[in-house]
């Protein structure tokens, strides 16, 4: 008995073993591999038998063939040995059985496909993607010189990495390739990164001055894509303000008691339609006592010489 096989082969192979020269009633023959593990029993032929072990583990790798009778018997033996060279990802060259291609920017929750295009003797080719979403992918078949896509979610801000491995009819590995696509936040959706600031998403208009006691409708003018907005007051009364509706490019009023001598202040926070911040603005009135509510002098001479005057009045009287 003797093998028809290699010697030496790389990580990541699959190889065809046929053993020959098989002895006389032999019916089947038992192959058992050790170090990339495999057993079959397989008919005889033609005096030879042939057995597919896949190498994916590297080191040496042996297999006995064992010539079996009718009842399992065992009539001859024969064994070879195959020395596997280590294959690193990093080996594997990329562009190498083909090439992806793609968008290269995008923004958080865009679909997109990627398209891989084989080279040679590609006929199939597996996906996987980092920072990203392709569900579970089965490798897909790729006719030789052919392309494939495959979509994919982008999830994340940050850079997304798909990568493709190629490979032959058999299942070698041909080459890897990888697209890679910097993902943004939706400047649609993305909260102001350094707060709200004043100005910015609408502003506010009304009376400057004003008496204690009156009343004042303060107008909010919405900027871009404000959509609504908040009001507050301090050193007035707005009672309980609900968020108030605006249409973008479009203003809206509130009406605020002046109930204080002093400075009053309103406030507005203006917010998108997903309630994002947009911005704050603020408006102040100087409130001042009403003249007509004043009493007269308020000095202390004043003051004794009126109440001088009406008791000589009322004495002039009882006389």
């Amino acid at each position: 008995m003797y093998f028809t096989a290699p010697s030496s082969a790389k990580q990541g192979d699959r190889v065809l073993i046929t053993v020959n020269g098989l002895p006389n009633g032999t019916e089947t023959v038992k192959f058992i591999a050790a170090g990339n593990s495999g057993i079959d029993i397989v008919n005889a032929s033609g005096g030879s038998a042939n057995f597919m072990i896949s190498l994916d583990l590297s080191g040496t790798t042996s297999i006995e063939a064992i010539a079996q009778d009718k009842f399992g018997g065992t009539l001859a033996s024969a064994s070879h040995s195959i020395s596997v060279q280590s294959t690193a990802f990093d080996s594997r060259r990329l562009g190498m059985g083909g090439s992806l291609s793609g968008i290269t920017q995008a923004v958080v929750g865009t679909m997109t496909d990627i398209i891989a295009q084989g080279y040679g003797e590609s006929e199939q080719v597996e996906f996987s993607a980092s920072n990203a979403d392709m569900g579970w992918m089965m490798p897909q078949p790729i006719a030789i010189g052919g392309s494939v896509a495959a979509s994919v979610r982008l999830t994340t801000e940050g850079l997304a990495t798909i990568t493709a491995t190629f490979k032959d009819k058999l299942g070698n590995i041909l080459g890897n390739a990888s697209h890679s696509i910097q993902v943004t936040a939706d400047p649609a959706k993305h909260s102001v990164s350094t707060g709200p600031r004043l100005g910015m998403g609408g502003s506010l208009s009304g009376i400057t001055e004003a008496i204690v006691g009156a009343m004042a409708d303060i107008q909010a003018t919405g900027y871009g894509e404000t959509t609504q907005v908040e009001f507050s007051a301090s050193n007035a009364e707005m009672g309980w303000m609900m968020p108030a509706r605006i249409s973008p490019g479009g203003s809206t009023s509130a009406s605020v008691k002046l109930t204080a001598e002093g400075v009053a202040t309103v406030f507005a926070t203006f917010k998108d339609s997903l309630g994002t911040i947009l911005g704050q603005a603020q408006h102040s009135i100087r409130v001042t006592a009403d003249p007509a509510r004043n009493q007269g002098p308020t000095d202390m001479a004043s003051l004794m010489n009126a109440r001088a005057a009406e008791i000589m009045k009322r004495m002039g009287n009882k006389s």
